[in-house]
């Protein structure tokens, strides 16, 4: 309940502030860096002080929360932990995303994304091993956030552009409202993309029975991998296109945005290939034999994930190309559209209805930020080179489709065959079909290499 509570609390405590350094320090990059050190100071005092508000409201309710929530008094010190865990977690996600602006993201992958679990897992062990309960879990996970947190300033102040002093005044070359103005509809977008990722769970538990949760609990969180590998991609792809744009380079920012597009789909199709083929088995092996239900909402919200892949960063190209009032209210129509289509399927089709609801909802939205995308950026991301992608595409389901015909295995053994040959094939799809010229640069941002 606290880490829920949290969790919930960084969307907010942020402001978007995490997507605006993008966007304007990779302006300012293609500047000369001009600003780009108070831009940095005045993107930390923000976050502060909003992330800060929001921890004193926690710790104000914590007792209430604690009250209504739960008969267990370590309730309340658990959010009280959190509640000062809140400011470290917020400038944590400002100063990895700042990092992201050099194109580099060695940084922001060693403190984000590795170094916060890894000193979470090892507190937590720790603290456990010497006989903490849930109270030392969630110091651990404070701990390691304020770690992490100081190391982001660190680093961000180092690798964060910066013109010479004499150029440097100490102003930011974008005003704070114009700061705010573009970063708070990015943060409410990301609000209602977490909020549909909840819905269909939350109407599911209200229309049907308790055992119904936990199945299609399962199938989503399967599905979401799709989009979690999806988000890997859009980190390489964002800190570029708020400088392309800036600078009019409208043919290398196409580029990119293929290249980027094709990275997606090909990094998902062993896992889209096993989870549409051998849905029954993957998730039998994963979660157990009781959680087979689950296996046809998966292919329904697997299809929707695809629909997502392979529009490709939609998203981060109308935010960091200024458009981000754009992509909210798409947002919200793709909120409305999944609430009512939850709630007249759900009831109907059950479990089934409720992905197929989340399957339109995802495709519609993404379907028409490409459209979006195309009318206002000009931009498209497949073109005649995609043929590799289909012919790869082919060769792993056609493999997987002859597997299924012949050959019958426990579903560890299924799961562990099929993902092992479909990872094959696709990366030697990859590099001898669909590796180019732009492949290496996007190589070069993932290993630092110029």
């Amino acid at each position: 309940m606290g880490w829920g509570a949290f969790r919930l609390l960084t969307l907010p405590a942020t402001l978007g502030l995490n997507n605006g350094v993008q966007r304007f320090g990779s302006i300012q990059r293609s500047r000369g860096g001009v600003g780009g050190r108070a831009l940095l100071r005045t993107t930390f005092w923000i976050t502060g002080i909003t992330s800060g508000v929001l921890a004193l409201g926690l710790l104000a309710c914590a007792p209430w929360l604690a009250e209504k929530l739960s008969d267990d008094r370590r309730l309340l010190a658990v959010l009280v932990v959190f509640a000062f865990a809140l400011p470290a977690a917020s400038w944590l996600r400002v100063g990895a995303a700042a990092t992201r602006v050099s194109q580099d993201l060695r940084a922001s992958v060693a403190i984000e994304d590795f170094g916060q679990p890894f000193l979470f897992a090892t507190f937590a062990a720790l603290f456990l091993w010497s006989g903490g309960g849930v109270i030392a879990a969630s110091l651990a996970a404070a701990l390691s956030f304020a770690a992490m947190a100081l190391a982001a300033v660190i680093w961000a102040r180092r690798w964060f552009p910066q013109a010479p002093p004499e150029l440097d005044g100490g102003a930011p070359a974008v005003s704070v409202r114009r700061l705010i103005a573009y970063s708070v509809p990015t943060a409410l977008a990301g609000t209602v993309g977490v909020t549909m990722t909840w819905l269909d769970r939350l109407l599911v538990g209200y229309y049907l029975a308790e055992e119904a949760v936990g199945w299609y609990q399962v199938a989503a969180q399967a599905s979401g991998v799709f989009a979690v590998v999806l988000s890997a991609f859009t980190a390489i792809f964002a800190p570029m296109i708020a400088g392309l744009v800036e600078r009019g380079e409208n043919d290398r920012l196409q580029e990119l945005f293929r290249v980027a597009t094709k990275w997606g789909m090909l990094a998902v199709l062993p896992g889209a290939a096993l989870c549409l083929l051998f849905s029954r088995p993957s998730i039998v092996a994963i979660f157990g034999e009781p959680y087979g239900p689950a296996a046809a909402p998966l292919v329904v919200l697997v299809v929707g994930q695809l629909a997502n892949v392979s529009t490709g960063a939609v998203g981060y190209l109308l935010m960091m190309g200024g458009r981000q009032n754009l992509w909210l209210g798409l947002s919200l129509a793709a909120l409305a559209a999944d609430v009512v289509l939850n709630v007249l399927l759900i009831p109907r089709f059950g479990l089934v209805g409720a992905a197929v609801a989340t399957a339109i909802s995802v495709a519609a939205l993404y379907a028409s930020g490409l459209v979006a995308v195309r009318r206002t950026m000009r931009l498209w991301p497949w073109d005649r080179r995609f043929w590799r992608v289909a012919a790869t595409a082919a060769t792993v389901f056609g493999a997987g489709f002859a597997w299924r015909g012949v050959f019958s295995l426990e579903p560890v053994a299924t799961v562990a065959v099929v993902l092992a040959g479909a990872a094959l094939l696709t990366l030697a799809g990859w590099r001898l079909l669909c590796f180019e010229e732009a492949d290496r640069i996007l190589v070069g941002k993932l290993t630092g290499r110029r």
